[in-house]
């Protein structure tokens, strides 16, 4: 990457259950669009139609995609077995390299006790559904709020510190089972079955990520900013006998998620790799495409070799 190229923000968009065959970039063209902004940026898009969550868990989509480690092999999350391990973490390195860094999370962090792993990793400010400030004005409900206060904090933060380069990470919560929406959100697949529901917050999840990228645009920051979408698993629905969800098997639908790559100056237009990939790869392509050195400690590796590209 040119340096003139590399950006100078990063956006990680860690969409909730969002498996890449329940995104049309990914799925089924002749079904209706459930992620019409995924779709819209296509011509500066870099996509991996072969990549796949390490483990079928958010937890530890979280843990591999920002620590740079492979989860472990047992059920065991690593926010309670090991949640002080010394990883050369995407915010850590960055924030030595000179960015500033939050966290934004529609859910709770101490659902699977994720704020032990998290704190004092780099980032400057760290909000989830319960600590959002102004909490009342949104909808919320046992697993968290709704991801529109995250994205209006992710911005209001950008403001404050868009003179710096700058690294928001965003942990939505939609669309999360058993598939709840706020009252005000659209429903565009109807409510008749389970399928239907989660499709609208796959929607509502894109949405909200189409409105963060229009608001950098409106900054003039698009150019200067790489936009990732990534899905931290699938989501099942009995493709499969008894796999609903995604925590109980790993079958394709549990673990090919979405990993979608949107820069304006970095991707001039739409290309596919096809090379095999998966979450321990995330935090070292960012740093390469960024020009900042990965530490030798991370497991994954740079996908930014064209192995088995096509433009489409």
């Amino acid at each position: 990457v040119a340096k003139a190229a590399r950006p100078k923000h990063v956006v990680v968009w860690l969409a909730e259950s969002t498996g890449a065959k329940h995104t049309t970039v990914f799925g089924d063209t002749s079904r209706p669009a459930t992620t019409p902004n995924l779709d819209r940026l296509r011509a500066h898009e870099l996509r991996f139609d072969n990549y796949d969550a390490n483990a079928p868990i958010s937890v530890k989509a979280i843990f591999t995609t920002l620590c740079g480690f492979y989860p472990s092999p047992e059920a065991a999350f690593e926010t309670r077995t090991n949640p002080r391990i010394a990883c050369p973490s995407l915010m850590e390195t960055l924030t030595r390299a000179g960015f500033d860094a939050a966290l934004f999370h529609g859910g709770y962090f101490a659902f699977t006790d994720k704020l032990a792993f998290l704190e004092e990793r780099g980032f400057d400010t760290m909000l989830d559904g319960e600590s959002v400030p102004d909490r009342d004005r949104y909808w919320t409900n046992g697993w968290g709020v709704d991801d529109k206060a995250i994205l209006d904090h992710g911005v209001q933060w950008l403001d404050a510190h868009r003179d710096r380069p700058t690294l928001e990470v965003f942990i939505p919560l939609l669309p999360h089972y058993e598939y709840f929406m706020p009252p005000t959100a659209p429903l565009p697949f109807g409510t008749s079955t389970m399928l239907a529901k989660y499709e609208n917050g796959v929607h509502y999840s894109d949405a909200l990520f189409g409105r963060l990228v229009d608001e950098y645009k409106a900054r003039g920051l698009e150019d200067d900013t790489l936009f990732v979408f990534v899905g931290d698993h699938g989501e099942g629905f009995d493709e499969h006998r008894n796999n609903t969800l995604h925590a109980h098997f790993l079958y394709d639908d549990n673990v090919h998620a979405p990993l979608v790559m949107y820069a304006p100056k970095l991707f001039t237009h739409e290309t596919v790799s096809h090379r095999l990939a998966s979450h321990v790869d995330l935090a070292p392509t960012i740093l390469a495409l960024l020009g900042v050195p990965a530490l030798p400690e991370m497991t994954g590796r740079s996908l930014l070799t064209p192995l088995h590209t096509s433009t489409a």
